[in-house]
């Protein structure tokens, strides 16, 4: 072997030395910014407390109890709180069916503060009644309290009081 061919030889060990070493850096830098859960992986963006509450709310109001539940862990207490609000306003969606089209829009739902539980997220939010008129005074609010866990990525409604 001449002093040439060595050459050649440390020359190309050298350039495959580092091509390995930024493709290693490439996977090393996408494995860590990039999410991990199954929702990211999945493609489906994975929902917050502010999200889980208001998409719950708004199927609630609408009268579409099976959509309301999929927000929901369905073994839990919060299945009274559903089961309680379908039959208090059964009758009031039968006898105002298109008049209460607007409502789902005039419920809001505002975070005010998280804490981590032992089983899960505890969430305070203020569920808010805007009137459909603008500027017409201050939306009603009340003051609640919810209880999530993560379910396959997604946070699952298992509990709700009144404050």
């Amino acid at each position: 072997m001449t002093k040439e061919d060595i050459k050649k030889y440390l020359t190309w060990k050298w350039g495959a030395i580092a091509a390995l070493c930024i493709i290693f850096l490439a996977v090393l830098l996408i494995r860590i910014f990039s999410p991990d859960d199954e929702a990211a992986a999945s493609g489906a963006e994975p929902s917050g407390p502010q999200e889980v509450l208001s998409g719950f709310y708004s199927a609630l109001v609408s009268g579409k109890t099976a959509e309301a539940e999929s927000w929901c862990d369905t073994i839990a207490p919060v299945m009274e709180y559903v089961g309680n609000f379908t039959g208090r306003t059964q009758t009031l969606f039968s006898e105002a069916g298109d008049a209460l089209a607007i409502v789902p829009d005039m419920i809001r739902v505002r975070v005010t503060g998280t804490k981590k539980s032992r089983d899960g997220m505890e969430v305070a939010f203020s569920l808010c009644l805007e009137s459909a008129g603008k500027g017409d005074g201050e939306p009603e609010e009340k003051e609640m309290s919810a209880t999530m866990r993560q379910e396959g990525g997604q946070w699952k409604i298992t509990d709700i009081t009144a404050e």
